[in-house]
């Protein structure tokens, strides 16, 4: 089992990836299904860093001499590219040209910069990506940590001012507070601890595990929130089970990493895995989403990777082999239905009637190898 994750980071994933890259470490911001190039779709800020977090990452873990040579492109790159040296913060998105597209500083975004300097830094040792993955948390905690509302807002203007739109995308409420940014932001806070070990970033890093207990998690039915008023009161009734089950094993990630000694966070996550139990499908994936009774079907990539991992994790737990076989069954499902074989990567999703999703990217805005690549690497790690 260890070599075949092995065998798709590197044989499939990471030569995919590594073909985008050009010398200047600029990449095309599009390439859809089919494989053709969209030379003149823009490049956001979360692609741009979650490709550089990957190159790290595997370069780190693997000692891989090529993803290394990828990633000193790309640090370059998104340093030059997307850093507001002025103001501070990383902009939203920017042309092919590199000339900025949207200035809006959004947290998430932030929080996926940090990610990749810190992991970067990791690799290559302390120097200016950790200065610069400090001061990114600097802005996030001077500006975006709202201490009346105890949480991150979504969005600031270029030059931090508020805005009434700050939405991460159109499918999206506009809420002042969501699930989504804060785990994104607990993740890179957790990186840059491990890298660091500053006692604001451990701070943050309890807040928001805190965060995730009192406001987030759903006592009564063991799930997640999406979104929330300034007040923390829930605006929605969807059920996420992507984001349960990655949350899941990042609430264990940043409880270990600041030492947590308290048991409800690892209970709590426990919870978000049995949770999902609902979700899983005879053909062994998980899908999409569950609002108020109605179920969204499709198999997005993403999910079923972070499925994977989460599922790992939770046996490693415990011990319990029904984890660990729901975690096999799914990267047969994956194995077989969304690596595209012929292509190269992975499709985005199948959908509710087993059929290839045509109309997604197979890279772009949202789709990098962020979530399928550290399946790869968290999976290469546990099957030691």
């Amino acid at each position: 089992m260890r070599e075949a994750f092995r065998q798709e980071l590197l044989g499939n994933i990471l030569p995919f990836w590594s073909r985008m890259v050009r010398e200047d470490g600029s990449f095309p911001g599009r390439i859809d299904v089919y494989g053709r190039v969209d030379s003149a779709a823009p490049i956001s800020a979360v692609m741009a860093f979650r490709m550089l977090w990957m190159f790290s990452s595997v370069s780190r873990h693997l000692d891989d001499e090529y993803a290394g040579k990828m990633a000193y492109r790309l640090y370059g790159y998104v340093t030059r590219t997307f850093v507001d040296k002025v103001n501070g913060g990383v902009w939203w998105s920017v042309l092919p040209d590199g000339s900025v597209l949207s200035d809006k500083k959004q947290s998430y975004a932030i929080g996926f910069a940090i990610y990749a300097l810190s992991e970067y830094a990791l690799l290559r040792g302390a120097g200016e990506a950790e200065g610069l993955a400090m001061q990114l948390f600097d802005c996030l905690e001077e500006k975006a940590w709202d201490p009346v509302g105890y949480g991150y807002v979504e969005a600031l203007s270029a030059n931090w001012s508020p805005l009434e739109d700050v939405r991460l995308s159109e499918k999206d409420m506009n809420a002042v507070f969501t699930m989504n940014t804060h785990l994104h932001i607990l993740e890179p806070y957790t990186n840059l601890y491990l890298l660091t070990h500053d006692v604001r970033v451990g701070d943050a890093v309890a807040r928001l595990l805190d965060i995730f207990h009192s406001r987030i998690y759903c006592e009564a039915d063991g799930h997640l929130g999406s979104f929330f008023s300034s007040e923390w009161k829930r605006l929605d009734s969807e059920i996420s089970y992507g984001h349960d089950i990655e949350a899941s094993w990042l609430i264990c990630e940043a409880a270990d990493a600041i030492g947590a000694s308290d048991r409800m966070y690892y209970d709590m996550a426990d919870r978000l895995v049995v949770a999902c139990e609902d979700g899983f499908r005879d053909d062994g994936s998980l899908v999409y989403r569950c609002e108020s009774g109605c179920w969204d079907e499709e198999r997005h990539w993403w999910v079923q990777a972070e499925a994977v991992v989460g599922l790992m994790k939770m046996y490693r737990r415990n011990g319990d082999e029904r984890w660990l076989d729901r975690c096999c069954r799914i990267w047969e499902y994956i194995r077989g239905n969304i690596i595209d074989s012929e292509g190269g990567e992975w499709f985005w999703s199948r959908l509710a009637d087993g059929s290839v999703n045509m109309n997604e990217d197979k890279a772009g805005f949202w789709k990098c190898p962020y979530h399928n690549g550290r399946m790869c690497v968290e999976m290469l790690k546990e099957l030691v």
